[in-house]
């Protein structure tokens, strides 16, 4: 193809392009810092156990499938678990309480329109699938449609049958990136952090577990921060837009993340030289306060 060509081609994408993302997250905070997923790319969500990485994943998969064909890998959880997650999430239902059997009365009445509302979403959720490179390209390679985004959860729970383990984790996350690239597709990975996360005041990039060539690899990292009962998504890594710290509200009962404020990070602004009307318009688009 002529360079030509291309340039015509990206102008002609440019000119396309609307006031809200193509993908987006439905966490207006977040979509406003990432601008939702993008195809080609790979976002990996990292937190601690029980920080929230599975129901943050499984809440943008679930809102993302109402326009879009998702596909939900995941390597720990049961399809059964994980639709019982999306019906607290949903119905703001106690999650334990589902488990306990308090609100099946209340889940009995409303059986036929759970599952119509469910059914219409295009969310494929998948269990025990996808923990090789290669199981998880012909597992994606049989579904027709091709899917939009695959969601896996999480990246510490692949096999690795021979060789060294951060070996593995290093193959399978340079392996996602290029098959997000081939396929036109996007690619959420979810991922554990190291124990540093908790001695540590923050969360850091290098803190994602086992593996660090997601660093390198990935297009966009955010690490799920709880502290003091407050939650963060910190934006660690964006390769295309700044990092920053975003404020949302995690209901663990309900398996739910809500919207507070996102805020970009002082050290981006300095690094990119922007000016003063510049970081003025930035900081009004993120509705927060630049320090």
């Amino acid at each position: 193809m002529h360079i030509s060509d291309i340039i015509r081609g990206v102008v002609s994408d440019i000119i396309k392009r609307r006031d809200t993302p193509d993908f987006p997250t439905n966490l207006q905070g977040l979509d406003e810092a990432i601008w939702g997923l993008h195809k080609t790319e790979v976002l990996v969500v990292g937190g601690r156990p029980g920080d929230g990485k599975t129901s943050l994943c499984l809440q943008l998969a679930y809102e993302m499938s109402i326009k879009h064909r998702v596909v939900f890998l995941s390597l720990e959880m049961t399809k059964e678990q994980l639709v019982e997650r999306i019906i607290a999430y949903e119905y703001m239902y106690d999650y334990f309480g589902l488990r306990k059997g308090i609100h099946k009365k209340v889940v009995q009445g409303r059986q036929d329109e759970i599952c119509d509302k469910l059914s219409k979403h295009k969310l494929l959720i998948i269990d025990d699938m996808g923990r090789t490179p290669l199981e998880l390209e012909n597992c994606i390679k049989e579904l027709s449609p091709k899917p939009d985004v695959i969601f896996i959860d999480h990246l510490q729970q692949i096999s690795v049958r021979k060789g060294n383990r951060l070996e593995a984790l290093d193959e399978y996350v340079r392996f996602l990136k290029t098959f997000a690239m081939k396929e036109d597709i996007s690619v959420v990975l979810a991922s554990q952090l190291n124990r540093g996360a908790e001695e540590d005041s923050r969360p850091h990039l290098h803190y994602i577990k086992g593996c660090g060539s997601v660093e390198e690899v990935a297009d966009c990292v955010v690490l799920i921060w709880r502290q003091d009962n407050q939650t963060s998504l910190l934006i660690e890594k964006q390769r295309h837009g700044p990092t920053g710290k975003l404020e949302v509200n995690f209901l663990k009962e309900f398996s739910k993340f809500t919207d507070k404020s996102f805020r970009q990070e002082p050290k981006d602004i300095q690094r990119e030289k922007i000016s003063e009307e510049e970081i003025e318009k930035t900081t009004k688009l993120f509705g927060g306060e630049v320090i």
